[in-house]
């Protein structure tokens, strides 16, 4: 007999070899899953902040060291501010605020450095002002939205959430 007729032990072991294969199928999937595996890099520093970047202002030390500098960043519901004599401490009326500050040089030749302002809030529509002896230094306006980065791939924590801002004519 010629044509494409199938006998019946034919058909019952492609259909055996069918389910087998569909029964197996969860096992191939959930092996992929068993080796995806994460890396176990985490956020640097600066994540989890708003950064405003002052870039590199060095102080006049004979000339400054004892002006009050003043940093707020006000945003539609609220705003922090953090104040600073160069020569001394910090002080801020927020947690959600605070001065990023170094130290450049040693000796007569040491200059104070307010590398960044820091806000742990991305509020969207932003103005950061600065302030020396009471007289507007910087008035500037951001978008503060976080981006957010998975460093060890999209599916594995941490999720790192971090902006900076380019602060301009400090």
């Amino acid at each position: 007999m010629t044509g494409s007729m199938q006998s019946p032990n034919t058909k019952r072991t492609m259909a055996s070899r069918t389910l087998l294969a569909l029964s197996l199928l969860p096992l191939f999937v959930s092996a992929c899953d068993a080796i995806k595996s994460c890396t176990e890099l985490g956020c640097d520093e600066s994540d989890g902040y708003a950064s405003f970047d002052l870039g590199e202002h060095y102080y006049d030390w004979d000339e400054e060291q004892d002006a009050e500098y003043t940093f707020t960043v006000t945003w539609g519901s609220g705003s922090a501010s953090c104040a600073t004599v160069v020569s001394g401490d910090v002080t801020c009326d927020s947690d959600l605020i605070a001065l990023e500050r170094s130290v450049d040089g040693m000796g007569d030749d040491e200059a104070y450095v307010i590398d960044a302002v820091l806000l742990t809030e991305f509020p969207g529509s932003t103005v950061l002002t600065i302030e020396r002896d009471g007289a507007l230094v910087v008035e500037q306006y951001f978008s503060v939205e976080a981006s957010v980065d998975y460093p060890n791939g999209a599916e594995c924590p941490p999720e790192c959430r971090g902006w900076t801002g380019e602060v301009d004519g400090w």
